[in-house]
């Protein structure tokens, strides 16, 4: 996903974020376990109570169904996924004055803007920006893909790569939901693996 694409959707979600704090919901559409297994769902709970789940509820106990009650409404899922889209973000890369300024000289950019521009004042337009800099330089590159189930750890470089590389796990996951959920794939037919 290019950097523009994932600065729009960023957007788009904390809008939509927004939108969903003023509607009273109480429900979760059940197309959500097909996106998460119960141990993710249940990810998703602890998040919501910060790591405490009251007691009220017996997740060992609990079927997937009422984990996803448990949770409430839909905005919890997005402010989880969102907040898991940014930690994976800051994870994939560091961004420090040393950093930057090698990667600028690497490219022949050291006139660049954000050679100049304190790291603190970037906002999430620099940081995309950098990140698209750091995948020219060859520093930030896809490490996973979206194979067929039955495809082996030992066989995944001999058989036919993946038609799309993703740079994070959390990215290729999403796109397996969405295959799942849209393209009319099943669950278990296919998986991700790192390359």
């Amino acid at each position: 996903m290019n950097a523009k694409i994932r600065v729009t959707l960023h957007y788009f979600l904390s809008m939509l974020e927004k939108r969903l704090s003023l509607e009273k919901q109480e429900t979760v559409n059940p197309i959500f376990l097909k996106f998460f297994t119960k141990e993710e769902l249940l990810e998703i709970l602890s998040w919501l109570y910060h790591g405490n789940i009251p007691q009220t509820y017996d997740p060992p106990q609990m079927s997937s169904e009422e984990v996803l009650d448990a949770i409430v409404s839909e905005r919890s899922i997005l402010l989880y996924i969102v907040q898991l889209w940014d930690n994976e973000k800051e994870k994939d890369y560091v961004v420090d004055a040393n950093n930057v300024h090698s990667t600028l000289a690497q490219l022949g950019l050291q006139t660049h803007y954000l050679a100049e521009k304190p790291i603190p004042d970037w906002d999430e337009y620099d940081r995309s920006n950098f990140r698209s800099l750091l995948k020219k330089a060859g520093k930030l590159t896809p490490r996973f893909g979206i194979f067929d189930a039955n495809v082996k750890e030992e066989d995944k470089y001999s058989c036919t790569t993946p038609a799309k590389r993703y740079t994070t796990e959390w990215e290729a996951q999403m796109m397996l939901a969405l295959l799942i959920a849209e393209a009319g794939f099943c669950e278990g037919e296919l998986k991700v693996m790192e390359l």
